[in-house]
């Protein structure tokens, strides 16, 4: 883990549970300010803002977040391991949280949803390569982690975030956060020690080790901007627009 990150880690003691920015919005992310079902496709690779009216119809703001999407082997394959998460103080992120998020924007009014989507999406970018790191990282460390994280190094999706986050703030969405951006997987989340608590309980048996066939690199599919709705059980994500990202070998031979 290179040092800007650990300084990031070092700075999610005090945060809430709620999900940030760099994921998962934490309900995921690094959060614990990031949280999905895709929506409609880009054929051509652009955004497509197709559940965008339907989502104006129900609040007059959105909990937004940008987030890359995984190849659907890789999250089957970290589902997989979950199933072997056997601390009761564990709850495992659902399949379709499973992102790395870019940036975490907060509430905005949903007029602005479509001019956000084309800020956010209108980067010139191919899919970012990703590396798993094979141990779970508890966040904040120490015994009372509210989190389990898997580092995600990519030199493609740090580059791709810094990019999101430019023309975020260039259009005026988006406030840079000072920690520095963490590249990772939320993977589980640890429940509070009772009913009504901010505490989260004591974790005695963390995740395991990742199994060999998640070692191997794998480029992120697509740049989605999600919407955040908070649930009691937990927050459930919907896709608001989605540009589908090439491999950058490809993207050169076109």
């Amino acid at each position: 883990m290179q040092e800007d990150e650990r300084r990031a880690l070092a700075g999610l003691g005090d945060m809430s549970s709620q999900p940030s920015s760099a994921d998962e919005a934490m309900g995921d992310p690094l959060d614990l300010r990031h949280r999905a079902i895709h929506g409609g496709e880009s054929r051509d690779g652009g955004a497509n803002t197709s559940n965008v009216a339907k989502e104006r119809l129900k609040s007059p703001r959105a909990r937004l977040f940008v987030a890359l999407d995984l190849p659907d082997d890789v999250r089957e394959g970290i589902v997989e391991w979950q199933r072997g998460l056997d601390d009761p103080a564990l709850r495992p992120v659902r399949p379709e949280s499973l992102h790395m998020t870019l940036v975490f924007l907060g509430y905005h009014p949903e007029k602005q949803i479509e001019r956000i989507a084309e800020a956010a999406l209108g980067v010139s970018a191919s899919a970012p390569e990703i590396r798993l790191e094979p141990e779970p990282v508890g966040v904040p460390r120490g015994r009372r982690p509210r989190l389990f994280a898997l580092d995600a190094p990519s030199e493609g999706a740090v580059e791709l975030q810094r990019q999101v986050e430019e023309r975020l703030v260039e259009a005026r969405f988006y406030e840079p956060e000072k920690r520095p951006f963490w590249p990772h997987l939320t993977v589980a989340r640890v429940k509070p020690e009772r009913r009504g608590s901010r505490k989260p309980a004591p974790v005695e048996s963390p995740p395991g080790t990742l199994p060999e066939q998640l070692f191997r690199p794998f480029a992120a599919v697509r740049l989605t901007l999600y919407r955040s709705h908070l649930r009691p059980q937990g927050a459930e994500y919907v896709s608001l627009a989605e540009k589908d990202l090439e491999p950058a070998r490809k993207a050169k031979e076109t």
